[in-house]
């Protein structure tokens, strides 16, 4: 029986996010020692034959505007995230499940200037995918698996002009505005950063340019002024040791009016503009249409930051698609178009039993939060199983048991939330 298992989202960052009154990194102390004991338990009874990291292992993304953002292949400051002794365990941790099993790194938004060299310095043994920036595929066995970010709007590599990337997209000023209105005490819910999202996409109308609207409209709501001074060291292309928010949302232009047509120049498959705007806000099950064939019916993202599993039949596939389609063309609110998606795929997935049509999982995430100690999210991956002509797919939440008495060892709780099976091969 071969086993696979998914990862995503780990977000490890420089030791500064998380000291100080108000941390702003995303990935917390309970979390970074979690992973580390779930990775050093894949041995033995539990051994895995592969581990795959789909994206966002490091994060380059969050900090705040006077800390430098790494440019180009800085392997200083990825020496300064592995110098932390919690990131440390977990590479020392990834390194010695890849003496033992194979393990696979692909790009995600947020680490989308890792190379290859310095990945093989931190985590020995770790396999790298190959891929442009944030653009990487896991395509082994009639899997497909990716990040997911390609087909957001604000996350995916910017297309710049012609064959060039540009490769921090809005996510990246977003990120760093985010991560300095936390560390100066301030919160947003995933809620509310959401809706601001969703209402400026909607007011569209009015003729301003997407970033540059998006920016100002999230810079207001977080009292920041759009002068501030932005430390980048060379980040794509901005040569001065700093520029502003403004400059930046001015160079990305409109995002939105280009999307299809810069995709379409570099000749790669991608969703249509309305669905990148969703794919925003965490919905990527249409983008996971693009890559399902009669060999390929698993599909793996990463990115929402929420765990996801669905399986439709090849009978329903036309009737999903009309209705997501009539869907995007009605005139409804963001939110309520999101809360429709999910009514409609929950319709369509008939429950457990032998899927001849696909299945698309999420892997959700190991942060706890975003910056924001109200929300927490679950530590989640993704297992799959082929045996005896079946491949059981099924999303897994992990936890540290609480102890009983102090100085007790720590003990992994696994709970299966979701599974569906696949006819394989």
């Amino acid at each position: 029986m071969a086993r696979r298992i998914f990862i995503s989202d780990i977000h490890m960052g420089i030791r500064e996010g998380q000291s100080g009154p108000h941390p702003y990194g995303w990935l917390r102390e309970d979390r970074q020692k979690l992973l580390a004991e779930f990775l050093n338990s894949l041995t033995g009874s539990n051994a895995v034959d592969e581990l795959i990291i789909v994206g966002d292992l490091f994060d380059e993304w969050v900090m705040p505007f006077q800390v430098s953002s790494p440019a180009g292949d800085d392997e200083s400051w990825f020496a300064k995230v592995a110098a932390d002794p919690l990131n440390a365990a977990i590479l020392k941790a990834l390194s010695d499940l890849a003496g033992r099993s194979s393990v696979s790194y692909v790009h995600g938004n947020h680490d989308m200037q890792l190379s290859q060299s310095v990945l093989a310095g931190l985590a020995p043994g770790v396999k790298w995918v190959s891929g442009d920036p944030g653009m990487g595929v896991y395509a082994e066995d009639g899997i497909h698996a990716e990040h997911g970010s390609l087909y957001c709007l604000f996350n995916a590599p910017y297309l710049l002009s012609g064959k060039q990337l540009q490769q921090v997209p809005l996510g990246y000023l977003m990120a760093r505005s985010n991560a300095q209105f936390v560390s100066e005490g301030g919160t947003m819910r995933w809620e509310e950063y959401l809706q601001l999202f969703l209402d400026v996409f909607l007011d569209l109308f009015k003729g301003d340019k997407l970033a540059e609207a998006f920016i100002e409209a999230m810079v207001k709501a977080m009292k920041i002024n759009p002068d501030t001074p932005v430390y980048l060291y060379g980040v794509d292309g901005f040569t001065s040791q700093a520029t502003t928010i403004k400059a930046m949302a001015t160079q990305l232009g409109d995002i939105y009016d280009q999307w299809d047509d810069e995709w379409k120049n570099q000749g790669i498959d991608n969703v249509p503009r309305d669905w990148a705007v969703l794919g925003d806000a965490g919905c990527l099950y249409h983008a996971a249409e693009l890559h399902f064939t009669s060999q390929n019916k698993l599909v793996i993202y990463g990115h929402t930051h929420k765990w996801e599993l669905d399986g439709v039949l090849s009978s329903d596939l036309s009737s999903v698609d009309k209705e997501m389609a009539d869907l995007l063309d009605s005139k409804i609110t963001g939110q309520e178009t999101l809360n429709k998606m999910r009514d409609i795929a929950d319709k369509y997935d008939p429950g457990e039993g032998i899927y001849d049509g696909h299945v698309y999982v999420n892997c959700g995430t190991w942060i706890d939060g975003t910056g924001d100690s109200d929300s927490l999210l679950p530590a989640t991956y993704v297992e799959v199983c082929d045996h005896g002509g079946e491949r059981r797919v099924t999303v897994y939440q992990c936890q540290l048991a609480p102890k009983p008495r102090p100085g007790e060892p720590d003990k992994l709780v696994i709970t299966a939330l979701k599974s569906r099976t696949i006819r394989y091969p």
